[in-house]
């Protein structure tokens, strides 16, 4: 098969945009190694094979922030523009500590006010998982987090029964 594309903007797209092999392949429609022949054909220095040095584009104090309010890096790193391993390295680089993938135990215990709020959301969603989406957690999660939640009652107490 004959792929035709101009080299100048095989190479404008390589050097000065900075995309690689495969994204200007999937931009023309063809392999990457096709790519790489015409550029090395061309005359072009490639460069090394590997990951790029990706930025974030969200400030790391907003992320920290929003980590630390519960959000996850999967959230995070969409809204950053970058993946969640990336996002992840920034939040431990900034001295967050990072918890276990789908531990929501590991952030502060659900508070009164944010049971009730989840309350809320099940009661007018009427189903676990929607109000599991609009909090960013799990139907298993909801599902046990207001299992034990009763609200205006305290702390549930054991009666010794009186024998008479």
């Amino acid at each position: 098969m004959t792929y035709l594309m101009p080299i100048d903007e095989l190479r404008r797209l390589y050097e000065r945009e900075g995309l690689t092999t495969t994204e200007i392949g999937e931009i023309f429609g063809c392999p990457h190694y096709i790519i790489a022949y015409k550029l090395r054909k061309a005359g072009t220095t490639m460069r090394r094979r590997g990951k790029r040095n990706y930025t974030i584009g969200v400030p790391i104090e907003d992320l920290v922030k929003r980590y630390n309010s519960g959000e996850g890096l999967v959230e995070l790193s969409k809204d950053a523009g970058s993946s969640a391993n990336k996002v992840r390295k920034e939040l431990a680089n900034a001295g967050v500590k990072i918890r276990k993938p789908g531990n929501m135990k590991s952030i502060k215990r659900w508070d009164r006010d944010m049971r009730k709020e989840l309350r809320r959301a099940y009661n007018h969603l009427g189903s676990y998982e929607l109000a599991g989406r609009q909090f960013g957690i799990s139907r298993q999660r909801v599902h046990q987090i207001l299992k034990n939640y009763r609200p205006g009652r305290g702390r549930k107490t054991m009666r010794k029964k009186v024998q008479a």
